[in-house]
């Protein structure tokens, strides 16, 4: 069978598109997401939920500062808590805004709306804007009843965070980089918004020599910040790399975050108490041989569909700070072996693989208070799974069965 262009996405699986899946597999499926629903979806929304103010309340409160015309108090802790309190007044303890001022190009509207009517639209706008993202990576209503019960979808949703946003914007790169790479560059650009999720792209884009989207990028970069410095003053940008950037690693490496949300391998061994610096060589290591495998694969011509996979996957493994949340951007790739499972049969235990990936933000947070690094090691299992399909897929090319 004669492949389409391998740098397209139009699909998951590609030229072949999986058989719906049988009776029993489907009674099967709808038990799984029926378990994963009851005994740890609706036991983390509850407690988060009850929980008091969300993640959100940071976005709407720097909002407010931004329309104030002081976006520069945001990344200050005091001030930032001030303003949180104005909204909330029970408010105990400070959510710190640890984002780019041009993350206030997407969010400034958000006071404009009562604090609930906000929340309820800024999740719902962003979630619409995954689904037409990822449209073409769903083949059928039962790929939509997977994303739809994700636990990192709904952990997301009790957070107030943007997992939907980053990952839609990401998805959307990457379905124009074969044939519109300008746009895909602007996608990238706008990326930025949570500059640590953007790790592992310039690999991919040099070791691709996607030259149009790098060019592109780093125009919509300029825009972004241009723009953002023009709207909000350059204070605002240099509060953020004086203030916000050294307050995030201080604290991280100081180890005052929630480091069992977290699933980077730093934040993993300084949970167990190892030091700083071995800590940080370590996750290096693993950074490193996540850039390797992804250039190695490119080098393979490995088809981009599962380069990007990795991609998805590997980011939070590079990332030194991401939460539960976060795992939203992990689904396109596990919903590219998926789908390609389905097509050609799965591999030894890749099913036990996705599985554990698709659930572990949800065994993350059911675990969190033992303290103890379950995140990264669920992640690994996610990245090999992954990685494994991909270099499958390049074996199927050299092989003439592809």
């Amino acid at each position: 069978m004669t492949a389409r262009d391998p740098t397209d996405l139009p699909g998951a699986a590609g030229d072949l598109r999986p058989e719906p899946l049988s009776r029993k597999s489907r009674i099967w499926l709808w038990l799984f997401v029926a378990v994963v629903v009851v005994l740890l979806i609706v036991p983390i929304l509850i407690e988060l939920l009850l929980g008091g103010p969300t993640d959100f309340l940071t976005f709407y409160a720097a909002a407010q500062l931004a329309l104030d015309g002081n976006l520069e108090a945001a990344f200050d802790g005091p001030s930032l808590l001030d303003r949180q309190r104005a909204t909330f007044p029970r408010t105990e303890r400070l959510a710190p805004f640890y984002y780019p001022p041009s993350y206030l190009l997407l969010t400034f509207w958000l006071p404009a709306l009562p604090y609930a009517v906000a929340q309820i639209t800024f999740l719902g706008v962003t979630f619409v804007l995954l689904l037409i993202a990822i449209r073409p990576l769903l083949a059928d209503f039962d790929d939509l009843v997977i994303l739809l019960a994700a636990p990192a979808v709904w952990i997301n949703v009790a957070h107030g965070q943007n997992a939907f946003l980053t990952t839609a914007l990401a998805v959307l790169a990457c379905r124009c980089l074969a044939k519109r790479q300008a746009r895909a560059g602007a996608w990238l650009g706008l990326l930025s918004i949570k500059p640590h999720l953007c790790l592992l792209w310039p690999v991919l884009l040099l070791a691709g020599r996607r030259w149009v989207t790098i060019v592109a990028g780093f125009v919509s970069l300029a825009v972004v910040i241009g723009l953002s410095a023009a709207i909000f003053g350059t204070g605002a940008w240099r509060a953020f790399f004086a203030s916000a950037l050294l307050e995030a690693y201080t604290n991280l490496a100081n180890s005052n975050l929630a480091l069992s949300w977290m699933a980077s391998p730093y934040a993993g061994l300084l949970l167990l108490g190892i030091s700083e610096s071995v800590a940080l060589s370590v996750h290096l290591v693993c950074a490193l041989t996540i850039i390797a495998i992804i250039v190695h694969l490119i080098m393979l011509r490995a088809a981009a569909r599962f380069v990007l996979a990795v991609i998805f996957v590997g980011t939070l493994l590079v990332t030194p700070h991401s939460y539960t949340y976060d795992w939203v951007f992990t689904l396109p790739g596990l919903l590219i072996v998926w789908q390609r499972a389905r097509a050609t049969g799965f591999l030894p235990f890749e099913r036990a693989g996705l599985v554990l990936g698709y659930i572990a933000p949800a065994l993350v947070a059911v675990s969190k208070d033992l303290d103890m690094p379950f995140a990264p090691l669920l992640l690994l299992a996610s990245v090999a799974t992954v990685v494994r399909r991909g270099y499958a897929e390049s074996g199927f090319r050299r092989s003439g069965q592809l």
